[in-house]
């Protein structure tokens, strides 16, 4: 199931990299860059569920702030944080996680998780 009907297959290993080669400069004459994907998201409203539910563990001692920090980024990330739109393009997604993830690499804690992972192997509940 993983070769096709009109997929090359090239017997002399000799020739396989001219084939290949030869396919990529064929496959590039043809090829167009696709339009961005359009991803639906949930928004401002998906946004505080997400958190509000971490903020409830949190509340219970059952998270840390640190925890719910990871939770805020991935929230924002996932559903787009506080837009009001519905879709987004998938470089804007991409916009949001490396924002986030610079975020969270900027905090103390993250960085006592990633020392303490390294140090011991386990995960630091900070």
């Amino acid at each position: 199931g993983i070769l096709g009907a009109d997929d090359p297959i090239v017997m002399s290993r000799a020739h396989l990299l001219e084939e290949a080669m030869n396919l990529a400069a064929e496959m590039a004459r043809t090829y167009s860059v696709p339009d961005r994907a359009m991803i639906e998201v949930t928004g401002h409203s998906g946004y505080l569920a997400l958190v509000n539910g971490v903020q409830g563990l949190k509340n219970a001692g059952q998270a840390t702030e640190a925890d719910l920090a990871v939770a805020v980024g991935l929230a924002t990330a996932l559903t787009g944080g506080d837009t009001r739109a519905t879709y987004l393009d998938e470089a804007q997604i991409m916009r949001l996680e490396r924002e986030q993830g610079v975020r969270l690499a900027q905090l103390p804690a993250t960085e006592a998780r990633i020392v303490h992972m390294l140090q011991t192997g386990k995960p630091l509940r900070n």
